[in-house]
């Protein structure tokens, strides 16, 4: 509820976009266990006092130890015992596991995706609801059954970008480039400035290996976007460097290191612009 009241707040939508959130519901995708499954977790737990502080010492390691996140995943994921919080009110069950696995998706957690989606299965299916499965399908690399979902999507909504443009990305996985970009110009046709149609041509001149091309679209695509996406000009500037322009390439990654001093592929991106020359 305190989410849905600051949803209008422009500002701090762009947060939320950032952290994957479609709609306030997505939030349910960060969470982790309720107050009963938490307690079942650390009952009878080494507690970490003042003259045996095992936190300060164990924690460092594990910051280090291969393998330290996927078993933190499986170990809450063992022990929640229900998918929707009962701690946390929400508007609808197939609204809130819609939304958490967009969320889900969005930063790339696609096992807990796939629970909601599973979930969903027991709703009756829609053009958002397909296209999502389709995706998660596509991200799993089940692309039989993706593009299965995404006709179903098409078939539920003809006029569905997004439907449309997973069939695209499904024809680019399987290497059907003239597939794809028949797709992609179908959309850009009606709408010339879609971002994800521009974006997704980008990508499939460059795994053509038609570098100029790619550029050409990639620039539309950021010139189609005022927000200027980080990843978007990551692509930007390696292109120019596969087209040979180091000079404007060199500008670009110099801008994203102001913008994110410490990303390590833009630095190794600019070292081998250097290296090059």
């Amino acid at each position: 509820g305190r989410l849905r009241q600051l949803w209008s707040v422009p500002a701090l939508r762009e947060d939320y976009a950032m952290l994957g959130l479609g709609s306030p519901e997505g939030l349910i995708a960060y969470h982790l266990l309720d107050d009963a499954d938490l307690r079942t977790l650390v009952a009878n737990a080494p507690r970490n006092t003042d003259d045996l502080t095992r936190l300060e010492y164990r924690a460092p390691l594990a910051i280090f130890a291969d393998g330290t996140i996927a078993e933190n995943v499986e170990m809450f994921a063992h022990q929640r015992s229900a998918l929707l919080p009962a701690s946390v009110d929400v508007t609808g069950d197939a609204a809130t596991l819609f939304a958490a696995a967009q969320t889900s998706m969005s930063f790339q957690d696609y096992d807990r995706a796939g629970l909601y989606i599973s979930a969903l299965a027991n709703t009756p299916a829609t053009a958002d609801s397909e296209t999502l499965r389709g995706s998660w399908l596509e991200a799993t690399k089940d692309f039989t059954n993706a593009r299965v979902a995404f006709e179903n999507a098409q078939r539920l909504n003809p006029s569905s970008f997004a439907a449309i443009m997973g069939l695209a990305q499904i024809d680019q996985e399987t290497k059907d480039y003239d597939g794809s970009e028949y797709l992609l110009r179908e959309i850009l046709d009606k709408q010339p400035g879609y971002i994800p149609a521009l974006e997704s041509y980008a990508v499939l001149e460059t795994d053509r290996g038609n570098w100029r091309e790619a550029l050409q679209w990639q620039t539309k695509r950021v010139l189609a976007d005022p927000s200027r996406p980080f990843v978007a000009l990551i692509l930007l500037a390696d292109l120019f460097v596969h087209t040979g322009d180091y000079q404007n390439a060199e500008h670009l990654y110099v801008d994203l290191l102001n913008r994110d001093p410490y990303n390590g592929y833009v630095r190794t991106g600019l070292g081998k612009l250097y290296q090059s020359e």
